[in-house]
């Protein structure tokens, strides 16, 4: 399967750590990622609220590329937000007949016109836990992370709705209600993982432009469920959440009190850390929540 990668928006700016450590990993354990860079914003935050069929064009247009022009079977993306976006697309094309008329039309005027409703959209989280999984980490680790304390945090929409992303009838994909891959990959790492009550709920990311203050509280309460729960690092597979719960942290401490003070990593930055790539490398001094602090007391770094 050729498999093409779609970083979307994030990853070329304020995720860039995600982007070069989702690419380390993948390299590193034989996973050949064809970058789809003739691409668009997929539109995940305002346009399905805006407008509805933009909301499909947007996201079609990545897929007709990946498939006209790359010639992909399937395509990945690290973000919760574009596979929410492209995954809701596939559903509309393939069943709904007025959507779909709207979408062929416009990508027959822009694109290649080779698209409609059958491209595989994979979640990176979900992708390499298939092809890679917990027993080649753990056989891979030369740097254990064992002795730090990570509450991993999936977000709102990873995996979710069911009616999207088919989980439960589709045998590769992770729980919806009770996610474990990033936990059991990082568990492989040698990291201890803590349970806490917000592992799946919105951070607010999605509401970053609308409200402000709406999005601090739901981040705050996140944060501070992970940290009370004694992690010493929030890890998670999303640049959209990596927005909400890191850039804005600050903002959010102001708002809220240090309760909410904890350092977030990318889940794919802690497994490179762990197979020996360096916090150079995996751009490990990026956030702004300043995860280095933490993980050189510990010796990891």
């Amino acid at each position: 399967m050729k498999i093409g990668y779609f970083p979307g928006c994030s990853l070329k700016g304020m995720a860039r750590a995600y982007d070069e450590s989702t690419k380390i990993v993948a390299e590193s354990f034989g996973i050949d990622l064809l970058e789809v860079d003739d691409f668009n914003c997929c539109g995940a935050l305002e346009a399905k609220g805006s407008n509805e069929k933009l909301s499909y064009m947007l996201p079609a247009r990545v897929m007709d590329s990946a498939k006209g022009r790359f010639h992909v079977d399937a395509i990945v993306t690290p973000c919760n937000g574009c596979y929410h976006s492209l995954l809701r697309t596939n559903v509309a094309m393939n069943e709904n007949v007025d959507a779909k008329g709207s979408v062929v039309k416009f990508l027959k005027d822009v694109g290649y016109g080779t698209y409609e409703g059958d491209i595989d959209v994979r979640h990176f989280l979900e992708l390499f836990y298939n092809e890679v999984g917990p027993e080649k980490i753990k056989a891979s680790v030369t740097k254990s992370l064992k002795g730090l304390k990570v509450a991993s945090y999936y977000g709102c929409l990873y995996e979710r709705p069911k009616t999207i992303t088919k989980t439960g009838y589709k045998s590769k994909r992770d729980d919806s209600e009770n996610p474990h891959f990033q936990d059991d990959l990082l568990k492989a790492a040698g990291a201890e993982i803590v349970e806490f009550q917000a592992a799946a709920s919105c951070c607010g990311g999605a509401h970053a432009l609308q409200d402000e203050s709406l999005s601090a509280t739901l981040s705050a309460a996140v944060l501070s469920a992970a940290k009370e729960a004694g992690a010493d690092v929030l890890a998670l597979p999303c640049p959209l959440c990596g927005a909400a719960l890191d850039i804005k942290q600050p903002e959010i401490i102001k708002a809220h009190g240090e309760k909410a003070k904890l350092p977030v990593v990318y889940f794919t930055q802690l497994i490179g850390l762990s197979i020996g790539k360096s916090p150079k490398e995996l751009k490990l001094s990026d956030p702004i929540s300043n995860p280095m602090e933490v993980l050189k007391a510990k010796g990891f770094v």
